[in-house]
Formats: C-alpha cells, sequence, structure tokens
C-alpha cells in the first residue's frame, strides 16, 4: 500500500465531521500534507469561540440598539387610523355608530330589535318545523 492509499483511510478515522468532509473534498497527496492540513483545522477552530464570543457581544449591543430606536419611534409616531377592507379609513372622529337596520346609535344590525322581531316574525310556532 502506497502513502496516497493511505491517506483516505487517516482522513475517514478523524471524528470530527466538519474536518473530514474537508479533507475529503481535498484529500492531500501524502501523509505529510495530511498531518499539516489537519493541524490548520484545528488551529482554525480554536478561533470559533474567540469569533463566537465576539459576535454574541455584536448581537447585544445591536439588539440594545433596536430597543432604543423602537423606544423612539413609539414617542414619535402618531396613531393611525385603522384601515377597512375596503381601503378607506374607519371613522375615528369618537361620534357613535348607528344600526343600518334602523338607523338608531346605541347597537349594531346584529344586534338590532327590530332584526330580531322580524326574524322571530317568519318562524313558526314553538316546537314546528319550518317547511
Amino acid at each position: 500500500m502506497t502513502e496516497a492509499d493511505f491517506v483516505p483511510y487517516l482522513v475517514q478515522g478523524i471524528r470530527h465531521r466538519q474536518f473530514r468532509t474537508v479533507l475529503l473534498q481535498n484529500l492531500p497527496p501524502t501523509t505529510t500534507a495530511f498531518i499539516q492540513v489537519y493541524g490548520l483545522l484545528e488551529q482554525n477552530s480554536d478561533r470559533a469561540p474567540e469569533r463566537e464570543s465576539e459576535l454574541e457581544a455584536r448581537i447585544e449591543a445591536q439588539t440594545q440598539e433596536l430597543s432604543e430606536l423602537r423606544k423612539q419611534l413609539g414617542k414619535n409616531q402618531r396613531f393611525q387610523p385603522y384601515q377597512t377592507r375596503t381601503g378607506r379609513q374607519a371613522d375615528t372622529t369618537g361620534r357613535e355608530r348607528s344600526c343600518f337596520q334602523c338607523n338608531r346609535p346605541g347597537h349594531m344590525k346584529r344586534d338590532c330589535p327590530e332584526r330580531n322581531r322580524s326574524e322571530n316574525d317568519k318562524a313558526g310556532p314553538v316546537g314546528q318545523a319550518r317547511q
């Protein structure tokens, strides 16, 4: 078995899956090259926790900045009237809405006594089904 044939077996023996993937994609020609590349991978992986703490610190700073911007936006933002489905603004003048059934204020069409009366008139006597 030649040295070049032995390198894939060394790579397969690596437990770290990412290292193994990198080495299989760029298979070193010799065992010496394998050892050098593996050493570089380990060195770079040691830097990862440092970068992770740097990133966490940046995320924390940006989160605080975002929180401050939201507070400022809340102070400067005025109430926007509710948009209806048709795209028109809802009435926000404070006047009381009136019923669409009887045009009297104080209730809506679904609660209108006129509507309930007219629907009750359509019903038959109690205990009998409609025909």
